[in-house]
């Protein structure tokens, strides 16, 4: 992908995430970080999810939930770096999942992240369901990690502007699969739906959005990651 493409589709995403964070304060170093529409700061942040909690860290960068349930309207989990010295590439910001938490809204997308590398980790769970009737994207970022023996069940698509790594991690998606604009790596777990010997092509040889697929080449709209130990299906990167 060349210098100039990458360039303009990072502008875009950080004017999308501009706006999206009108609302949201950020913290010391440039992160905002906002639940159900509440930023962290908020004294209502974390409240009203169902019996479980949603706690932040702005040292870390790591927001925590446990046995939270999400919802209403809207984005479900936002967050944006916007400090001046922000690289390119994002910068980390994890979701620990403690025990089954779920995301219910009418949005289309329920996880975002702009201009950030987005970790979800923990043994925990996490369903997502959406009432959009548009296509809706489950998780988009920058770049998005999966580990951890985290269990995600999403209604909806993950898509990266960089890359998506699965590692040790159990993934179900049902309506969009998962596309990045770089590659997607795996690592301790594998491609068990769709089947076939190459599961990830790009869209021409040479180019840089990476999908998952079907046999004959088409994006694959359900798709299941299973922890694998020692698995790893990494050589069709996408590069």
């Amino acid at each position: 992908m060349n210098t100039t493409l990458r360039t303009l589709l990072i502008a875009l995403l950080t004017l999308i995430g501009s706006a999206a964070n009108a609302w949201a304060d950020p913290d010391e170093d440039g992160y905002s970080v906002s639940v159900g529409g509440i930023s962290y700061d908020e004294p209502s942040f974390g409240q009203n999810l169902g019996g479980g909690t949603a706690t932040y860290d702005p040292a870390s960068h790591t927001l925590t939930l446990r046995h939270a349930t999400l919802r209403g309207k809207g984005i479900a989990i936002y967050g944006y770096d916007d400090s001046e010295d922000a690289p390119a590439e994002g910068l980390p910001f994890t979701i620990r999942l403690e025990g089954k938490n779920t995301i219910e809204t009418d949005s289309e997308s329920g996880i975002q992240g702009d201009n950030i590398d987005l970790y979800i980790t923990g043994s925990g769970r996490l369903p997502y369901r959406t009432q959009a009737a548009e296509l809706p994207t489950a998780i988009s970022s920058t770049s998005i990690s999966i580990t951890d023996g985290c269990q995600l069940e999403l209604a909806g698509a993950i898509e990266a502007l960089i890359g998506v790594e699965f590692d040790n991690a159990d993934v179900h998606l049902t309506h969009g699969g998962a596309a990045s604009q770089y590659g997607i790596g795996f690592s301790n777990c594998a491609i068990t739906l769709p089947e076939g010997e190459h599961p990830i092509c790009t869209d021409k040889p040479g180019e840089w959005r990476a999908t998952i697929c079907l046999p004959d080449g088409s994006p694959a709209k359900e798709v299941c990651i299973e922890r694998r130990k020692g698995a790893g299906n990494t050589p069709e990167y996408g590069e």
